[in-house]
């Protein structure tokens, strides 16, 4: 399913920014570990 596929792609690109910026963030860090952990359930 194309409509699937492409907000799957949109939710992974929203939490790689995410990521990007909690990581840049030093009290970002503990966010950083959860939502390594979310993406280890998914």
């Amino acid at each position: 399913d194309d409509g699937l596929t492409s907000t799957s792609r949109s939710v992974m690109k929203m939490f790689g920014e995410v990521k990007y910026f909690f990581e840049r963030d030093p009290l970002g860090q503990k966010v950083v570990d959860l939502l390594k952990e979310l993406e280890e359930v998914f």
